[in-house]
């Protein structure tokens, strides 16, 4: 598998939005998720965190930025436009300067900023920020193809292997390996493991790869899949969906150290708690990404969804629609979309040398925010 696909799991240092073409630029909303980096705008910048949330880097924006709770920035606050916060316990740590007011209920707005740094306050004085620069959300390429492309080229190039779903009677578990699927027949008679198709192979980037084209991968009741001896990339014409209520506490996704799992997807990404992985890294025992997902789908809605309390470990790249983290899910590794929510206790976590089970420490970057 080529290395190019490792940088979907890349930290970054930045949030950023950006917008070309339009005088106000995109907005970034944070509600309650910690940020171990910078929140960058061309438009406005609005944080509902609490302290419980912090900023461990900067915020700036090109217009204004507006604190509606008690967040706490440990770098600086710098806008283009006004500063203006509701909270008397809104604090930063370095500096904060405002093209126009800084307004605040203390009575002197630069008590904002800790002991020691509160003259570093400066309201009706330019930062000198610039505008980012626009940049296209999918930049992924696949040996000259965007991601459209490159789905499409696998359509026309691999047969259809019907639909599959994981998890119902007599097929609870199910097996990928690069040269076949297989399932478990628990049927009395039959108690064995069946072959369900075999591989079809086809390049992604430059190398040559397991594929299998599914029109819908879907699970249901307890389910098991296991991806085991190598690396597969399985093509989903429509949709892939987990769903919720699933019981099975030693996961019901399970890629082995030495194996990888690259799905592409034409319709939409549900995964909810009936994904519980088991605690892993986002790279295999070879270097490679372990869970990668494409998505093509195209829509200004959600088109990739992970929620329910679930624990995937991935990384998703959807460059045409929204992203979204909720409800207790958790996703350990990275997204790129078209837009991106994170709320209801949702929570990006990229690990590092904490435990990917707690999240402690790792934090969370967005590869890029269209």
């Amino acid at each position: 598998m080529n290395d190019d696909i490792r940088y979907i799991a890349m930290q970054v240092s930045r949030l950023e939005a950006l917008q070309g073409g339009q005088s106000h630029g995109f907005r970034i909303y944070i509600n309650s998720v910690s940020v171990h980096g910078n929140v960058i705008a061309n438009g406005n910048v609005t944080s509902q965190n609490s302290q419980n949330y912090p900023v461990s880097g900067n915020i700036e924006s090109m217009q204004d930025i507006i604190i509606n709770n008690t967040t706490k920035v440990l770098g600086h606050v710098k806008a283009e436009g006004e500063v203006r916060t509701t909270q008397w316990d809104f604090s930063v740590g370095e500096s904060i300067y405002a093209g126009g007011r800084i307004v605040s209920p203390r009575n002197d707005p630069a008590d904002h900023l800790v002991n020691g740094n509160r003259d570093q306050f400066f309201p009706y004085t330019s930062p000198g920020l610039t505008q980012l620069e626009p940049q296209g959300c999918d930049v992924f390429d696949f040996s000259g193809n965007d991601l459209t492309q490159e789905m499409a080229r696998y359509q026309s190039e691999l047969g259809s292997q019907g639909s599959i779903t994981v998890g119902s009677y007599p097929n609870n578990e199910w097996r990928i390996t690069p040269e076949k699927i297989e399932r478990y027949d628990e049927t009395w008679n039959v108690r064995n493991w069946v072959e369900y198709a075999r591989s079809q192979e086809n390049f992604l980037l430059a190398d040559k790869a397991a594929f299998y084209r599914l029109e819908n991968l879907k699970f249901a009741g307890s389910p098991v899949l296991r991806i085991s001896g190598g690396d597969v990339v399985l093509v989903i014409d429509g949709d892939f969906i987990t769903g919720n209520g699933g019981n099975n506490i030693n996961g019901s996704v399970v890629i082995d150290d030495d194996s990888s799992l690259t799905v592409f997807v034409g319709g939409k990404v549900s995964l909810g708690s009936n994904v519980k992985m088991p605690v892993t890294q986002t790279f295999s025992s070879s270097d490679r990404p372990t869970f990668s997902i494409f998505s093509s789908y195209e829509s200004d809605g959600v088109g990739v969804n992970v929620d329910g309390g679930g624990r995937v470990v991935a990384n998703i790249y959807a460059p045409y629609t929204k992203a979204s983290i909720n409800s207790g899910g958790n996703l350990f590794g990275s997204v790129r979309a078209k837009f991106v929510d994170v709320s209801g206790d949702g929570a990006i976590v990229y690990p590092s040398n904490s435990s990917p089970e707690t999240g402690n420490g790792g934090g969370w970057q967005l590869v890029g925010w269209q």
